[in-house]
């Protein structure tokens, strides 16, 4: 069990593209790998990509609390993981957040879209306005990321005071 977070903040925009392996879901209740953005330093509150024994889907977590989830489109793919997912061979997983509308700074939609291995699995609206951290939290899962791509808009907010808490450290 872990969590891993990137140190830098996003908002509104960000694009996560990963290639991964994925061993052995352990045979016990809970077992995924949840690849997370807009969410807190600690987790508590986030969006993810997860993948287990609930097959794979799009979570929403609030405090702690499991709030939503949208499955993925490929009904195979809603099974647990360890039944359908192919273990000997590296797979692509894109995931996009991203303003509806670019060109209109009110717009208050967001798209969510998830690609595993090229094809379109999920596409949502999620609201907009989120900011946070990317990262990815496991239990009972052995896997090998390679090749982690994040890119998107940087929350200033963070931004301006990671800046100002390391000129007070020097």
């Amino acid at each position: 069990e872990g969590l891993v977070m990137i140190q830098a903040g996003f908002q509104d925009e960000v694009r996560i593209a990963i290639k991964f392996y994925i061993s052995m879901f352990v045979p016990q209740p809970v077992r995924n790998i949840e690849f997370l953005f807009n969410s807190t330093r600690d987790a508590s509150t986030y969006n993810a990509v997860r993948l287990g024994n609930s097959g794979l889907d799009l979570v929403a977590v609030r405090n702690g609390n499991e709030v939503g989830t949208t499955p993925s489109a490929n009904k195979e793919q809603n099974r647990d993981a360890n039944v359908w997912l192919n273990r000997r061979d590296p797979h692509d997983l894109e995931i996009r957040y991203e303003r509806e509308n670019k060109d209109d700074e009110a717009s208050k939609d967001s798209i969510v879209t998830v690609l595993l291995d090229g094809e379109e699995v999920i596409k949502t609206k999620a609201k907009s306005g989120n900011k946070g951290f990317v990262g990815f939290k496991w239990k009972d899962t052995k896997f090998i990321l390679e090749n982690i791509q994040v890119a998107g808009n940087i929350d200033l907010e963070w931004a301006e005071k990671a800046l100002e808490d390391r000129k007070a450290k020097k």
